[in-house]
C-alpha cells in the first residue's frame, strides 16, 4: 500500500503523536476496530500507535514534519481516528487486505478525505447502507461511520461493489462473529509489543514458505503459524518470532532439539576474541549433537573424512558443556589471507580422545595427504592443501581454529566493553549469535546501493536469541544515543 493510502490511518496518526499530551499518550482499553476484523482472517497485525511513537520519543516537531513526508499536505493535522486504541491490519480467507481502526472523529475523517479528494486521491465521500463511502486511488474502499473505520482492497468495477457488500457485514458483525473469540487471536494478544503480528506459514510468501518447509522438514505448512513483535528503544529495534504448531512431529522435533540445546552457563563468554566479528554460543552433550549432526547429508560425509584423521567422534561425545564459535575476519573471504580465522571451543567433559593421539600420528605419517604433528602432549597442527589447523585441549576446553592467532583458550587481554555486557546475559539462553555490523560497512554501502538494506549501516551490530527452541528474539542494535528508529521513519 502506498503512502497515500495509508495517510488516513497512519500518516495522520503519526503527526498527533507531536502535539498530544502525556495523558494522551497513556493507552486506551477500548479495541473498538478489533470488531471488524473477522473471525477466518488468516494474518492479523495489531499496531499500537501511541505507545510505539512514545517508545520511539518523537517530538512535536518530529511528528510534524513526519506528517508533511507522509502526505505532502500541509491541511491535514487531526487524523480523525483513536490512535489510544489499536489500529489492525488483517488479511481476510479469500485474501483481501484489509485496515480497522477506531473513529475518534467522523467530521474530521470526512474533512481529511475531503483534502484528498482535492488532489485527486479520492472520490466524493457518499452515504450508503449506513455508513460513508470514499474510494481512495479508484482501487482501496473506504467505509466509516462514528465508532470505526474500514479500509479494504485492492479491488475494481464488479469485485469492488462486492467487496462493499463484504465491510458492511464486517462492520455489523457481533463479537462473537469477530477475531476476539478466535484461537488464533489468542496467540497475537500474548504478544505485548507495540507492534504485533500473528500469520498462518501457509499465507506467507513462495519463497519463505518452501525454506520453511525445508527447514523444519514438513510437508505442508498446515497447523503452522508464526507470531511476531516488533519493540523499540532509542537505540535498539527488537523482533521477538514464535513458532506455533499443532502438527505433532513437529511439536516433537521441537521437543527433542529442546532437550539437545540445554541452557547456557557463561563457561567461555571470557574466553571470546575482543574482535569476534561473529561470536555464537549454545550449551550441548556431545554424543546428543553428534546423533543431530549425522542426520545431514553433508555434515555426515564432513564427519566420516574427519574420522579418516583423527578420532573426531571421541572428541564430539567428550563435549558436555557450552561450545562456541567465532570468526574474527572477512579476510579469507576476500582472499587476503591463507588461515581461516575461525574457532570452536567446546567444554569437556573427559579427554579420554587424547589417549589416540599416538596412532593419528603414526597414520598421518603413512599418507601424503596431510600431516599430523604433535607440538605438546595436548596440541596439535593439521597441514593439508597448503592449509593448516590446530586442534587441541586446554584446561579442559577443547579448540579448534584454521587460525594460529586464535590457537589458545586464554581470556582475552582486552575485552570489547559492549560484547562482554551483553554476554553476561547470555546465561539461561538455548543459543545466541552476535554479529558485529561495523567490519561489513563496505559490503553493505557496496550492495545495498539505495535498497531497505542500506538501513543496517545505522546499526552496529544484530543479537540472535533463542530461549525455548522455536522462540527467538532478534535485536538490532545502533549506537548509543543514535535514536535508530527515528532515522528510520523519518528518513534522517
Amino acid at each position: 500500500m502506498n503512502k497515500k493510502i495509508l495517510s488516513i490511518l497512519i500518516g495522520a496518526a503519526l503527526a498527533i503523536a507531536g502535539g498530544i499530551t502525556a495523558y494522551s499518550l497513556m493507552r486506551s482499553h477500548a479495541d473498538v476496530a478489533l470488531a471488524s476484523v473477522p473471525k477466518t482472517a488468516t494474518a492479523i497485525v495489531r499496531l499500537d500507535v501511541m505507545t510505539f511513537l512514545h517508545d520511539a520519543d518523537f517530538s512535536t516537531k518530529e511528528g510534524k514534519q513526519l506528517i508533511q513526508q507522509l502526505m505532502q499536505s500541509e491541511n491535514i493535522e487531526q487524523p480523525g481516528v483513536d490512535l489510544n486504541s489499536p489500529v489492525y491490519a488483517f488479511i481476510t480467507e479469500n485474501g483481501d487486505f484489509g485496515v480497522s481502526a477506531a473513529v475518534d472523529d467522523a467530521d474530521v475523517l470526512a474533512e481529511n478525505l475531503s483534502h484528498l479528494m482535492q488532489q485527486g486521491h479520492a472520490t466524493a465521500i457518499e452515504k450508503q447502507r449506513g455508513f460513508q463511502w470514499s474510494a481512495i486511488d479508484q482501487k482501496w474502499l473506504m467505509c466509516f461511520d462514528d465508532d470505526k473505520a474500514l479500509l479494504m482492497g485492492p479491488s475494481v468495477g464488479a469485485a469492488q461493489d462486492a467487496l462493499r457488500t463484504k465491510m458492511v457485514g464486517l462492520m455489523q458483525q457481533s463479537t462473537k462473529e469477530c477475531a476476539a473469540s478466535s484461537p488464533f487471536y489468542m496467540h497475537l494478544k500474548e504478544k505485548h509489543e507495540p507492534i504485533a503480528a500473528i500469520a498462518e506459514a501457509d499465507v506467507l510468501p513462495n519463497d519463505i514458505r518452501e525454506m520453511l518447509m525445508k527447514q523444519l522438514k514438513v510437508s505442508s505448512l498446515e497447523d503452522i503459524q508464526l507470531a511476531l513483535g516488533l519493540g523499540t528503544e532509542k537505540d535498539v529495534v527488537r523482533i521477538d518470532a514464535d513458532l506455533i504448531t499443532e502438527q505433532a512431529d513437529l511439536k516433537q522435533r521441537l521437543t527433542d532439539l529442546n532437550a539437545i540445546f540445554r541452557p547456557i552457563k557463561g563457561q567461555l563468554v571470557n574466553r571470546a576474541d575482543e574482535s569476534s566479528l561473529l561470536w555464537t554460543v549454545c550449551n550441548v552433550k556431545g554424543e546428543q549433537l553428534l546423533e543431530l549432526l549425522r542426520k545431514f547429508p553433508n555434515l555426515r560425509t564432513a564427519l566420516i573424512g574427519l574420522n579418516t584423521i583423527v578420532d573426531f567422534d571421541l572428541m564430539l561425545k567428550a563435549v558436555d558443556g557450552d561450545v562456541t564459535t567465532e570468526c574474527t575476519s572477512l579476510s579469507f573471504v576476500l582472499g587476503w589471507k591463507r588461515q581461516l580465522p575461525v574457532r570452536l571451543l567446546a567444554c569437556l567433559d573427559n579427554e579420554d580422545f587424547l589417549k589416540q593421539s599416538d596412532y593419528w600420528i603414526k597414520s598421518a605419517a603413512a599418507t601424503p595427504a596431510y600431516e599430523l604433528m604433535a607440538s605438546t602432549p595436548k596440541d596439535f597442527v593439521l597441514a593439508f592443501d597448503e592449509r593448516q589447523a590446530w586442534f587441541g585441549v586446554k584446561d579442559k576446553v577443547l579448540y579448534l581454529t584454521g587460525s594460529s592467532s586464535l590457537a589458545n583458550t586464554d581470556k582475552a587481554s582486552a575485552p570489547n566493553a559492549y560484547l562482554v555486557g551483553e554476554r553476561s546475559e547470555i546465561k539461561g539462553l538455548r543459543f545466541f549469535a552476535s554479529l558485529d555490523i561495523q567490519p561489513l560497512t563496505v559490503l553493505i554501502s557496496t550492495f545495498a546501493g539505495s535498497t531497505p538494506l542500506d538501513r543496517l549501516l545505522l546499526f552496529q551490530r544484530i543479537n540472535l536469541e533463542m530461549g525455548d527452541v522455536g522462540h527467538f528474539t532478534i535485536k538490532f542494535v545502533a549506537p548509543e544515543g543514535s535514536d535508530v528508529v527515528k532515522k528510520i521513519i523519518l528518513g534522517k
